[in-house]
């Protein structure tokens, strides 16, 4: 059937061959467009099915329910949207087709129109480096429930057939995955999605379950990309990838990130992609710092949980942001950097100091301690009280546990009294951020698979 050429539909429908069908280069189109231009579902192929090279369908191509034992070679073809009613948008209909080897939409491949992939089995690998699927009003590829048992190459590998090189994987229009399986990879290196809308979705892979996922050097998408509730049971490799598209992770699941590049700080880069999601889920950024904790690096997993708790804390209404900032961001970094209190309690300590050595005058005995209201310039009786010290005062305030022995006996007044109340408030303050923060930090991690 190589290089024929019909005007009119042709019905394969049911039909069983035993070797394999070739209709490379052939031309079919449909007049008015009302009826599919090739017909053939529930076909049974014991070989390789061969609508490539050149081969061109103006009407659309119905496959549904077809069985290949080889491969689905549909390389350098274009096939055109046809038919009646919701299949009027169709240009090519995989719907429960099984592939037992491979799928090839590859180097010159166009659609004009979507390409349903519904339930589809390919049992190897699905390529689609250089595809072109068009239908920017719509969808470009629908394939809920598809599974692949090796690899999607949404990509741009440099491989050729028969001299003709693959250009880059491109989508006009959503590419819809819900609900697949990908054993191997999901390759989308140097692949372009595009929508005209760049406020809505142009892929869209949720809950789906991934061995791996490329997102490489020259990935683009126009639009959103959602991979909310996606498992991916390997790696996500990441490496060379510039995050500028907007992404969904709430939900998505992974063992392994791309080893660290000598030069770059990957754990930034991931936590500027992390805030241009927008996502502020605790299991988001869980995720992340449960990688870096079983690859050793518990600086880089605490400080993907701070940056995790500072978004949830800037979705608060505006005195709630303030006053945990002030309380617990600030003074123990919410309990992930519990040190940061140390640096406190010594500039506290220091201005204090400074402060109560200068203003010596407002320091007087507590009558209820002694007999006297000598001040702490005067001579001082070491046979009933200590002496006044700045340094061992202010610490006494500060630390609302610990009785140092000075607070007890000596009482500012004026100026001094003011500061010394502010300095057992900023105590206080500092010993329930510690508390607070600690018991936050502490929690159990329920790593990527928390909500």
């Amino acid at each position: 059937m190589r290089r024929f050429v019909a005007n009119g539909q042709i019905n394969l429908s049911g039909s069983k061959i035993g070797v394999g069908l070739d209709m490379r280069s052939a031309k079919i189109s449909m007049p008015g467009r009302g009826a599919r231009a090739v017909l053939a579902r529930q076909m049974s192929i014991d070989g390789d099915g061969r609508m490539a090279d050149g081969m061109e369908v103006d009407g659309g191509i119905d496959l549904t329910g077809s069985r290949f034992e080889g491969d689905l070679l549909l390389w350098g073809s274009r096939f055109t949207k046809g038919g009646s009613g919701i299949e009027a948008e169709i240009a090519v209909d995989l719907t429960r087709i099984k592939v037992n080897q491979n799928l090839c939409m590859t180097g010159g491949f166009r659609s004009d129109g979507a390409v349903h992939l519904t339930d589809a089995e390919v049992l190897g690998t699905l390529h689609s480096a250089g595809g072109q699927f068009v239908n920017p009003d719509d969808t470009a590829i629908f394939a809920p429930g598809l599974k692949v048992h090796r690899d999607v190459n949404f990509n741009k590998d440099g491989s050729a057939i028969r001299d003709v090189e693959f250009s880059s994987f491109c989508a006009e229009g959503r590419v819809i995955l819900n609900g697949g399986k990908i054993d191997g990879t999901l390759d989308l290196t140097g692949g372009q999605f595009v929508n005209r809308d760049d406020q809505a979705k142009v892929l869209v892979c949720r809950s789906m379950r991934i061995g791996k996922l490329a997102i490489g050097e020259g990935f683009y998408a126009r639009g959103v990309v959602d991979l909310r509730r996606t498992a991916v049971t390997g790696k996500i490799e990441d490496r060379d990838w510039n995050p500028k598209s907007k992404f969904l992770v709430e939900g998505l699941s992974y063992s392994a990130l791309s080893d660290e590049v000598a030069g770059r700080d990957m754990s930034k880069e991931r936590l500027i992609w992390l805030k241009r999601t927008g996502q502020s889920s605790p299991q988001v950024y869980k995720q992340l710092a449960d990688y870096y904790f079983s690859e050793g690096d518990s600086a880089n997993a605490r400080k993907v949980l701070y940056r995790g708790r500072d978004a949830r804390r800037r979705k608060r209404n505006r005195v709630v942001r303030l006053l945990e900032g002030i309380f617990l961001r600030f003074t123990v970094g919410y309990g992930f950097y519990p040190f940061w209190v140390l640096y406190w309690l010594a500039a506290i300590e220091l201005a204090g100091s400074i402060f109560f050595h200068w203003r010596r005058g407002d320091i007087i005995l507590n009558p209820g301690s002694a007999g006297n209201s000598v001040n702490a310039q005067g001579d001082m009786d070491a046979d009933f009280s200590p002496a006044f010290n700045p340094l061992i005062y202010t610490a006494d305030l500060l630390m609302p546990v610990v009785n140092l022995n000075q607070r007890s006996i000596w009482l500012a007044e004026g100026s001094a009294e003011v500061v010394s109340s502010l300095i057992v408030v900023a105590g206080w303050v500092l010993l329930g951020a510690v508390i607070t923060g600690l018991s936050v930090a502490m929690k159990p991690r329920s790593g990527g698979k928390g909500n």
